[in-house]
């Protein structure tokens, strides 16, 4: 009876792990496959796809030899119209519509870009705008324990890894989804909302590269083996953190099109979006990837960031300023959190393709708070 018992607990043991162990391999396969294959369309499907597939060798071959057999001879004139004037595209805001929203929100990218400079040396960084005015500067702190004190937050966070393990794997490469389930999102009737929001997120990127290039300060690990991250440990700099940069950037839009308020008023307000991004940013902490100053200075970026897009959009004013990165041994709270900005006053130039956009977006929110 031993030997038979030992035999069924040993299969069904050895099926049941087998089994968990299957899915669980097939399940993370399929996820990074799904997403690798849907971003890669994501980005490709404005020049690929067809009216009714998606572009494939033998939908290639089919459409030639349908050619073939349809067309007859064509001496090689025009027939489609009859003067070639007609075909003139419009210009502006009516061409964008004439594409699709991945390659809209591609000229949009292009044009934020162009808006910005920057200036760095060792420990600094200056975003500026195109003709050299300083936005924001950030200073990595200069006393070398700085980052030593802010490991108690490290250990202190750890406990919370558990309950936060499925939003640090999922905003890894996923924020927006956290945002549409706050308000509705999609690329229907919010489509124009959705695009600025991306592109929000593509522009702050754009910006914490270099601040991170210049700001370089090593990862919690490189302080301490005890901190063991939970995921992988990015290779870049850890000041400032690139999630808190594109969460609070992506909040500030948001908030700016849903209620028409900056970003100081929406974090004096407790507003929602501000505490999603709160949460996504200190989620990097939690993992062990980030001090809870990175969080800060990325937050205060990434508000100068949503504001600069307003600015952009409106040929609104904004101020220009630095950030506070408070005392070696501070948490990053949102209570004790200000973007405020009190430098000189700068008006940088409309950028007309953002202005179409940002009124189609602000037109999708119940009375179009937002409108310039």
């Amino acid at each position: 009876m031993t030997k038979y018992g030992g035999n069924a607990g040993g299969n069904a043991g050895g099926n049941a792990g087998g089994n968990a162990g299957g899915n669980a391999g097939g399940n993370a396969g399929g996820n990074a496959g799904g997403n690798a294959g849907g971003n890669a369309g994501a980005i490709t499907a404005f020049s690929r796809d067809h009216a009714d597939s998606p572009a494939s060798s033998f939908l290639s071959n089919t459409l030639l030899t349908t050619r073939d057999g349809v067309t007859g001879y064509w001496a090689g004139d025009m027939t489609a119209v009859t003067d070639a004037a007609t075909l003139a595209l419009p210009e502006d805001e009516a061409y964008l519509d004439h594409v699709k929203t991945p390659y809209q929100a591609l000229i949009l990218d292009t044009f934020l870009r162009s808006s910005v400079r920057f200036d760095g040396g060792d420990g600094w960084c200056e975003l500026q705008t195109s003709s050299g005015d300083a936005i924001t500067r950030l200073q990595r702190p200069s006393d070398p324990g700085f980052f030593v004190e802010q490991l108690d937050w490290l250990r202190a966070y750890a406990d919370l890894r558990e309950d936060r393990l499925g939003e640090i794997h999922m905003q890894l490469d996923d924020m927006l989804s956290f945002f549409g389930a706050q308000v509705y999102l999609d690329n229907g009737r919010r489509k124009y909302s959705l695009m600025l929001l991306n592109a929000a997120r593509s522009f702050a990127i754009h910006v914490e590269t270099p601040m991170k290039y210049f700001c370089r300060v090593p990862r919690p690990v490189d302080f301490a083996m005890q901190v063991q991250p939970m995921i992988q440990t990015p290779d870049h700099s850890s000041f400032p953190s690139g999630h808190a940069t594109e969460a609070f950037a992506i909040a500030t839009v948001l908030h700016r099109l849903s209620t028409g308020q900056d970003a100081a008023q929406g974090i004096q307000a407790k507003a929602l979006p501000f505490r999603l991004a709160h949460r996504i940013a200190a989620n990097r902490t939690v993992a062990g990837v980030h001090f809870p100053a990175d969080s800060r200075a990325g937050a205060y970026v990434g508000c100068a960031v949503g504001d600069l897009i307003w600015s952009l959009a409106t040929g609104a004013e904004m101020q220009s300023g630095n950030a506070d990165l408070g005392n070696s041994d501070d948490d990053f709270l949102l209570s004790g959190f200000s973007p405020a900005r009190s430098g000189p006053v700068l008006t940088p130039p409309k950028i007309d393709v953002l202005a179409a956009l940002w009124a189609k977006a602000a037109a999708e929110w119940p009375g179009a708070p937002a409108r310039s």
